[in-house]
């Protein structure tokens, strides 16, 4: 997930994505929509990788997802 379409159209253009079966979609990630937008996209269970970078705010997000797991 990445806030720039023009991003996500990019990566969606690329090999990677279809080599490695990437889902890439612009949304706006908080930590109080992270939740839902994971599920919205129909992740759950075990992800093979999930990143986050995003400028300032990844320890909130992360924290948001790791109480999300634990409940």
């Amino acid at each position: 997930m990445d806030g720039s379409e023009a991003n996500m159209r990019a990566l969606q253009a690329s090999k990677l994505y279809y080599a490695y079966d990437l889902t890439a979609v612009a949304e706006f990630v908080t930590k109080e929509n992270i939740n839902q937008l994971i599920s919205k996209y129909g992740f759950s269970g075990d992800l093979g990788i999930l990143s986050i970078d995003i400028d300032g705010n990844d320890y909130w997000v992360w924290e948001s997802l790791i109480v999300s797991i634990q409940a």
